[in-house]
């Protein structure tokens, strides 16, 4: 996603599927469905496109033990209705990471793809969006491919030099803070 699609963001994706997950349960298609609708007319990705980006975000939340699958649908575990509350306007990657079970996850796929006997494969995608932060670049610049372990890791590195220039909580697309919205 090379342009700016505010409602495709982590943090507000986030918080779309985690109110969707409070109020009868969440799925891929059920979130698309609803981004499509916000959307308009036109939606800025197709369907199939939608339907993806939401089943990964899902998967995250799931990782994270903020949801749980249930009948089809993914329903708010005791910590995601405390991550709701905490953060109502949704969560980006950094924060995720907290979890222990969302980091383990991140770094068994790390491992899945090094090289034997390598350095981490994640560290240069991670240390990639540090740099691109302080030389300017927009969040939206992420090389990689959504839904992929080095797009998460390189939105972490982004976000962690905004955190380092601009204090912890604020938003990789206002630059205000989330607590404070």
């Amino acid at each position: 996603m090379d342009d700016d699609i505010p409602l495709l963001n982590t943090p507000n994706l986030v918080a779309l599927i985690l109110r969707d997950a409070g109020t009868g349960g969440a799925s891929a298609d059920g979130c698309a469905d609803r981004l499509a609708r916000l959307f308009g007319a036109e939606p800025p990705l197709d369907r199939a496109a939608l339907v993806a980006h939401c089943a990964t975000h899902l998967r995250w939340l799931c990782e994270a033990r903020l949801v749980q699958p249930g009948g089809g649908r993914w329903t708010l575990t005791g910590r995601g209705r405390e991550a709701l509350a905490a953060h109502p306007d949704g969560m980006d990657l950094a924060e995720l990471d907290a979890y222990p079970e969302f980091a383990a996850w991140l770094e068994a796929q790390d491992a899945a793809e090094r090289p034997r006997g390598g350095p981490p494969a994640r560290a240069n995608a991670c240390d990639e969006g540090y740099v691109a932060r302080h030389e300017g670049a927009a969040f939206t610049g992420n090389p990689y491919d959504p839904g992929t372990a080095d797009h998460q890791l390189w939105e972490k590195g982004w976000c962690e030099a905004l955190d380092a220039e601009e204090g912890p909580g604020r938003s990789a697309l206002t630059g205000r803070r989330r607590d404070a919205i």
